[in-house]
C-alpha cells in the first residue's frame, strides 16, 4: 500500500477561474475521483501551476487512477520545486533519499529539505536524519547547492503560492513531519548561540539556514556529532560552555563531557571526519595498504604497482582497518570508498558496505555502481528492488562495463525492473559481446531468434548509436 507522504495543499490563487479549475479537482480527489482530478489539474500543471503539479506527482507517486510511476512524479515534483513550493521541495528530497525515480543522492536530498525549510515545511526531522549519514563536506556542498538555487517561474505560472499560506483550506489534511522543534526551543538555542559566538542573527525562534549552519559549527568545535538539529540536548551542551563574553580573546570555550575547558590559539579541535572508527584504531597502519589489501583487480584507477586482491582473498579485519585510515586522509576518494566498501562486504557487514558502495556510486565508479546492481537484485544488504538494480546497472553500462551490458540485456528481455523491450535487450547483449562479456553474443543469438528482422535492424542500429556516442571502436559481430 503506497503511503501519501505529503498531501494535497490548497491555496487561493489570482485567477479565479484557474483557483475553481483547482478546488474541482481537489474536491473529486476527496470522493476518490482520480481520473477527474487528473483530468482539471493536467493543463493547470502544463501552464506551470506548482500546486497542480505537485499534486500530479503525488497521485503518480501513490498510482491513484494512474500506474504507479515515481520516474514521473519525480518530474513534476521538480516543475513545482524548481518554482520554489515547498511541500514539492520536500517530496523531491524524500525522492532523492530513498532513491525513488531517479538515483539515491543524499546530497541532493539535503539541498531540498533545506529548501523546503526555507520555504514553509518543517524539515527538521529529515535534515538531522540525513546528517547522521553524510559527512560534514557533504553537508556543506549540500547547504552551498541551496544557497546558490534560485526559482525558476513559468510566464504564466501565478506566484507559487507558501507552504503555510494563511489562506491555506484544509490544513487538518496537510501532513507535516512530526517531532520538529518548538518555536521556544528554537529561540533559546538561538539566544545561547548568539551568545557564545556562533552567529545566529534574530532569535525568531525559526531553524532556518543559518541557526542550522550555527548548530554544525558548534558541534563540530566541541567534538559533539555533527547535525544541525536544535533539539533539548543541544540546550544541555549550549549551557555547559562559558558565553563568549566572560573569556579572552585568546581562548575559545569548548565543551566536552558536559564539562568546559579553555582552548588556547595553538590547540586545533580535532575535525568531525567520515571515519567510521576512533583515530587511534587506525594508527597502526597505513592509508596505502588500503590498496595493497582491498583494491578491485578490474579498477583503472588503482596504482599502477598493485595487482588488486580478488574478492575470496581479502583479509577483512586488516582491510577495514586500512581503508579506514585511507578515509580519514580522504573521505572523497572514490577508490578508497570502493575499496572500505568491499571490505566491509568481505567482513559480511552488508550494510555498512552499501553506503560505500554508494557513495562511489554516485560519484561515478563503475565497479561500485555494478556492485549495487547486483546488491539491489538479490537483496544484498538492502531490500530487495529490481528497478533500482537496473538504475545502477545502467550507469555502469553506460560507462562500458561488460557485465553490467549484459545485465542489462537480460533485464530487458525479462521485464525485470524495466519495461519489457527486446530491442533494447538485442542492443545490450551486442554491445556487451564487443567488449568481450562471457555468453553475451550466445545470448544476443538467441534472443535473435524470436525476433523480425526490422527488429534486429532497429537494434543493430541502437547499439551502433551507443559507440557513436561513446566514441568507442566497435568491430562487427
Amino acid at each position: 500500500m503506497k503511503i501519501l507522504f505529503v498531501l494535497l495543499w490548497l491555496a487561493a490563487l489570482a485567477v479565479p477561474a484557474s483557483a475553481q479549475n483547482f478546488k474541482t479537482g481537489l474536491d473529486a480527489y476527496d470522493r476518490g475521483d482520480f481520473a477527474t482530478a487528473i483530468k482539471e489539474w493536467q493543463p493547470l500543471a502544463e501552464r506551470g501551476d506548482a500546486r497542480a503539479q505537485f499534486n500530479l506527482g503525488v497521485v503518480l507517486f501513490n498510482g491513484q487512477g494512474i500506474p504507479h510511476d515515481p520516474l514521473k512524479a519525480v518530474e513534476w515534483y521538480r516543475a513545482a520545486a524548481d518554482q520554489g513550493y515547498g511541500p514539492a521541495q520536500a517530496n523531491l528530497s524524500f525522492m532523492y533519499e530513498t532513491g525513488q525515480g531517479l538515483l539515491q543522492n543524499y546530497i541532493e536530498a539535503y539541498k531540498w529539505s533545506t529548501l523546503a525549510a526555507d520555504h514553509g515545511v518543517d524539515s527538521s526531522k529529515t535534515l538531522s536524519s540525513l546528517a547522521a549519514k553524510m559527512t560534514t563536506e557533504q553537508i556543506a556542498t549540500a547547504e552551498q547547492a541551496a544557497a546558490d538555487w534560485r526559482p525558476r517561474l513559468s510566464e504564466n505560472a501565478p506566484p507559487p503560492p507558501s507552504s503555510a499560506d494563511g489562506n491555506t483550506v484544509g490544513n487538518a489534511r496537510a501532513v507535516a513531519p512530526a517531532g520538529g522543534p518548538s518555536r521556544e526551543l528554537v529561540r533559546e538555542a538561538q539566544t545561547l548561540l548568539n551568545s557564545r559566538g556562533f552567529n545566529v542573527g534574530a532569535a525568531d525562534g525559526v531553524a532556518g539556514r543559518q541557526t542550522r549552519a550555527a548548530v554544525r559549527d558548534f558541534q563540530g568545535k566541541n567534538d559533539l556529532p555533527v547535525t544541525g538539529a536544535v533539539e533539548e540536548a543541544l540546550i544541555a551542551q549550549l549551557a555547559a560552555v562559558a558565553p563568549a563574553a566572560s573569556v579572552s580573546s585568546n581562548e575559545k570555550p569548548v565543551a566536552r563531557g558536559g564539562e568546559v575547558a579553555v582552548q588556547k590559539p595553538e590547540e586545533k579541535v580535532q575535525p568531525v571526519t567520515a571515519t567510521p572508527a576512533p583515530a587511534t584504531e587506525v594508527a597502526a597502519v597505513r592509508p596505502q595498504d588500503c590498496d595493497r589489501l582491498a583494491a578491485h583487480p578490474a579498477d583503472v584507477l588503482r596504482p599502477p604497482d598493485v595487482a588488486g586482491v580478488p574478492f575470496s582473498d581479502i583479509d577483512a579485519d586488516r582491510a577495514v582497518k586500512a581503508c579506514e585510515a585511507a578515509l580519514a586522509f580522504n573521505a572523497d576518494d572514490m577508490r578508497y570508498q570502493l575499496q572500505f566498501a568491499r571490505s566491509l562486504h568481505k567482513a559480511e557487514r552488508l550494510e555498512e558496505a552499501v553506503v560505500y558502495y554508494q557513495q562511489a556510486g554516485l560519484q561515478g565508479h563503475p565497479l561500485a555502481q555494478k556492485t549495487l546492481g547486483f546488491a539491489y537484485a538479490n537483496g544484498l544488504g538492502v531490500t530487495r528492488d529490481e528497478a533500482k538494480s537496473a538504475q545502477w546497472h545502467q550507469m555502469a553500462a553506460e560507462q562500458g562495463d561488460g557485465d553490467s551490458q549484459q545485465n542489462m540485456g537480460y533485464v530487458y528481455a525479462a521485464g525485470q525492473g524495466v519495461r519489457q523491450d527486446i530491442i533494447q535487450a538485442h542492443m545490450w547483449y551486442n554491445i556487451a559481446a564487443a567488449h568481450e562479456s562471457a555468453g553475451a553474443a550466445e545470448n544476443r543469438d538467441r534472443l535473435a531468434a524470436s525476433m523480425t528482422d526490422e527488429q534486429i535492424e532497429e537494434a543493430e542500429r541502437r547499439a551502433l548509436a551507443w559507440f557513436d556516442i561513446h566514441l568507442e571502436p566497435v568491430d562487427a559481430q
